[in-house]
């Protein structure tokens, strides 16, 4: 959590849950084909003024990151602690998380930084809850996994889902051996 959770958006711990329990990391998940109606408000639909770069690049990490990133919604790290949001106070300024144990949350039991920046595309993904859709399941990611679930509620559900994928134990065992 301190390395992965701190600051961010937590992308950085869907990425390093695919990348140690599957081996495989975010860019050879990637599906450009996604669909981008669970990206963030914080990821520019045109980037440096190019709608095609969004869609031909930024969609295809995105639209897995962002589609898992909700069973994190209720976590966060700061001040030395792993934080979830049903345990700590909620506090009204983000940079007093550096200095508390509670955190703050947008909307409630929501970490408020998986809804920063909300002014790059306000039209983008809010998170409300820690309900996650599974976009890696089309193209060379459906035979790579064989996903037995396509949604869930939460991080248990998250960690369930990845352990259930045919990448799992080929993982475990190239760890292991």
């Amino acid at each position: 959590m301190a390395a992965h959770a701190i600051a961010g958006t937590n992308r950085r711990l869907v990425e390093y849950a695919f990348r140690q329990f599957t081996c495989q990391g975010i860019e050879n998940v990637a599906d450009a084909s996604g669909p981008d109606n669970v990206i963030a408000r914080d990821i520019d639909r045109f980037p440096g003024g190019s709608h095609s770069k969004f869609t031909s690049s930024c969609r295809a990490c995105h639209t897995i990151m962002d589609g898992f990133r909700p069973a994190f919604a209720q976590w966060t790290f700061s001040n030395g602690f792993a934080k979830h949001a049903y345990v700590v106070p909620k506090i009204a300024m983000n940079v007093d998380e550096d200095t508390s144990v509670g955190m703050k949350m947008e909307p409630d039991f929501v970490t408020y930084k998986l809804n920063k920046n909300a002014t790059v595309f306000s039209e983008g993904n809010v998170s409300t809850d820690d309900k996650w859709v599974n976009n890696a399941t089309r193209g060379t990611n459906a035979e790579l996994f064989k996903w037995k679930t396509t949604s869930g509620k939460g991080l248990r559900a998250f960690g369930q889902a990845l352990s259930e994928t045919a990448a799992f134990p080929r993982c475990m065992a190239e760890r292991g051996f």
